[in-house]
């Protein structure tokens, strides 16, 4: 069978969904792994469904749906799923969820190259914030990022 076998896929997504209710949709790996196969075989609807339902997003499920709308010519939707990331962010540092934010602004950065961020601003946020809440070592090592 090949990654791009749907027929299959939703055979297996069916029988997942039978002998464990919501396995699509409460397991990471799976609905992933479903996000992929439905990009991969050019069912973007599909795919952002899936990627919808899903309890859980890990930085490998944001990255198959953004990768299949840009392989599929959809730049624009990867485009805005990524920048959702990133308002996902500031709303986690403003309530002061700073480990969370220190994460997903390292895979964040992680996906751009060559400068294409510019996200300077964002760790001076998170530094301020830092300072608020009075966390002396996340504001080490954002006063560290940002020296780099």
């Amino acid at each position: 069978m090949s990654l791009t076998d749907v027929g299959r896929g939703k055979q297996i997504r069916a029988k997942l969904i039978r002998t464990f209710i919501s396995a699509d949709t409460t397991n990471v790996i799976v609905g992933t792994a479903l996000v992929d196969m439905h990009c991969k075989s050019g069912y973007l609807n599909y795919a952002q469904r899936v990627f919808d339902l899903m309890s859980e997003r890990n930085v490998v499920a944001r990255t198959s749906i953004i990768m299949g709308y840009a392989v599929h010519g959809f730049a624009d939707e990867g485009q805005v799923l990524f920048d959702s990331k990133r308002v996902s962010l500031h709303v986690l540092i403003d309530i002061g969820r700073l480990e969370e934010a220190w994460a997903s602004m390292v895979e964040i950065e992680d996906k751009c190259t060559g400068g294409a961020c510019s996200s300077g601003t964002i760790w001076a946020a998170m530094l301020g914030v830092c300072c608020l809440h009075g966390n002396v070592d996340m504001g080490m090592l954002v006063a560290k990022k940002m020296l780099e």
